[in-house]
């Protein structure tokens, strides 16, 4: 027996029979493309960006050499501690505009490359036709195609981790030294864009263990060829972890809440968490769920009798996918998203792809073809009306994430404001609010609350102001919103947004008065609230100023 014929060094992954030949399915492969590409570039340019797409670009703006040496500035206090290669093609996107279709570019190509690159990574492990399914569903996912039209990086990240477990699958199962370079360098590029990708590199550690704890089992077991792959594996690491010391700083930005009293904040629930992803993978279906479910299922079980090396990485990848990420979210208490685990994905859905083509060939409930046929045809179906439901809910649920109607508000700002009124801002950076409006008018004055003071000190305003807005981030989905104040002030509610407008002129020292006032009976309204905390915060910053 050979070298490559003991689990020491991975045996190649055996053909089914009958594969077809790639021009025979290349124009399917084609047509799931292209309904991958319309699905991501249908309706990019909607809802307006949310609170992270704003910093991300504003980031994104900034020259990129300044990006990669400083690192820790990118986003100021809104994710800092995200690599900086996540901003480098959005960089490059806003060369062409800085509409939201431009942002959102980067996302939806990454999101499509992604389906091209399942297909792929399927056909490799498990056949063409697990590959191809895998692209289709892949192609469909509501889950994937809302972070293919996000301007942030996740679908970005799961195109470079997807191509780092390939890499690693056929390093270990060609002899070719190549493989390794590509897994170093698409390893490389996962953690450059995303931190989650250290989980992924432990989880790809622990799928070299599992093999050596089978091979020590077999007679043909050959330690040397397991030490060649574990080496190969600990320098490609070592050299990713070399090539990211010029940004290392923004590892060492990560803030852990716990840390100040030695625990995590919130309790571990590792089934809830994985619940929670499967779920968001199903497009929040029971039905969906329990189809790729059982048939995720079948396809490992499968695998697994078939002693198939695609079933110790397909089913590590993605069990662990979603507990690593639990448990390492838990202990830097970074609340729990599912988005977290969107890593794990592709092979959640090669695992159901490869159930599916089982079922096909090897039916047991079902023995009339015709019958198992028009069954798979009717599933498909479901899943397809299914997902493109919960597409149409992705608006939505955008628009209810922190600052999901921040165009909607700057649309009434922009609309209703007459020269020289003053913008105060309260709960988040003027810039994330000035992203939209400036686009539009350059004649009013910005005022956030953590600067107003030296704007009021340093740049003092002019004695007497035009109308004022505010603008409240952190409000309730329903606030409880004070309406029968003397200034005849002008209320809009847009989910976490709360813009009050008051035109009336005033002097400086009675437009801080009434603005005392108003934000008082907002608090007060709103009691034990993030946004009462917000306000009184800035009403103890009016009471420092001693306005004469």
């Amino acid at each position: 027996m050979s070298a490559q014929d003991n689990l020491g060094s991975l045996p190649r992954t055996a053909k089914t029979r009958r594969q077809p030949q790639f021009r025979q399915i290349y124009p399917i492969l084609m047509v799931i493309l292209g309904l991958a590409t319309y699905l991501r570039y249908s309706g990019l340019d909607t809802p307006g960006l949310w609170l992270d797409e704003v910093s991300y670009t504003i980031a994104a703006q900034r020259p990129i050499f300044d990006q990669i040496i400083k690192p820790t500035e990118t986003l100021g206090d809104y994710l800092s501690v995200d690599p900086t290669l996540s901003d480098i093609p959005f960089s490059l996107s806003l060369l062409l505009g800085s509409a939201n279709f431009f942002v959102r570019l980067p996302a939806a190509i990454f999101g499509i490359l992604s389906v091209a690159l399942i297909y792929r990574t399927g056909r490799e492990l498990l056949g063409i036709w697990p590959g191809l399914i895998a692209a289709f569903l892949l192609c469909l996912s509501s889950f994937h195609i809302l972070y293919s039209q996000e301007g942030r990086s996740y679908s970005q990240f799961i195109f470079f981790s997807t191509a780092s477990f390939l890499f690693l699958y056929k390093a270990v199962t060609v002899k070719e030294l190549k493989y390794w370079g590509l897994y170093a360098l698409a390893t490389w590029a996962a953690v450059s864009t995303n931190h989650l990708m250290i989980f992924a590199v432990a989880v790809q550690g622990l799928f070299l263990l599992l093999f050596l704890a089978m091979a020590v089992r077999s007679q043909n077991f050959r330690l040397v060829m397991f030490l060649t792959n574990m080496g190969y594996f600990c320098l490609a690491v070592l050299a990713v972890a070399l090539f990211r010391l010029p940004w290392l700083e923004d590892f060492t930005q990560r803030q852990c809440a716990g840390c100040d009293i030695g625990r995590p904040s919130y309790s571990l629930d590792i089934w809830g968490g994985f619940i929670n992803a499967i779920k968001a993978f199903s497009a929040e279906s029971r039905l969906v769920l329990f189809v790729l479910g059982s048939t995720a299922l079948i396809g490992m079980v499968s695998l697994c009798l078939k002693n198939r090396n695609a079933e110790g990485l397909l089913t590590i990848w993605f069990f662990l996918s979603i507990i690593i990420s639990t448990i390492g979210l838990w202990f830097i208490s970074q609340f729990y998203h599912p988005r977290y685990t969107i890593w794990g994905l592709p092979a959640y859905l090669l695992l159901a792809a490869y159930g599916i083509v089982v079922i096909a060939n090897r039916p047991v409930f079902i023995k009339n073809r015709p019958a198992l046929t028009a069954l798979g045809g009717c599933l498909a179906l479901i899943f397809s009306l299914v997902n493109f439901f919960q597409i149409q809910q992705n608006v939505q649920i955008k628009q209810r994430w922190p600052l999901g109607m921040l165009q909607e508000t700057t649309n009434v700002i922009i609309a209703g404001a007459d020269t020289g009124e003053t913008v105060i801002v309260i709960g988040l950076p003027r810039q994330h609010l000035k992203f939209y409006i400036e686009q539009e008018r350059q004649d009013l004055t910005f005022i956030d609350e953590r600067t107003f003071a030296e704007e009021f000190l340093i740049s003092p305003l002019p004695d007497r102001l035009a109308g004022r807005w505010y603008v409240l981030h952190n409000a309730s989905a329903s606030p409880n919103i004070p309406t029968e104040w003397p200034g005849h002030q002008d209320y809009y509610t847009f989910y976490d947004l709360l813009v009050v407008h008051n035109a009336t002129p005033c002097r400086l020292k009675e437009c801080v008065t009434q603005t005392k006032a108003l934000l008082l009976e907002i608090a007060e309204a709103n009691p034990d609230s993030s946004l009462a905390k917000r306000v009184n915060n800035v009403i103890d910053s009016f009471n420092v100023l001693q306005l004469q």
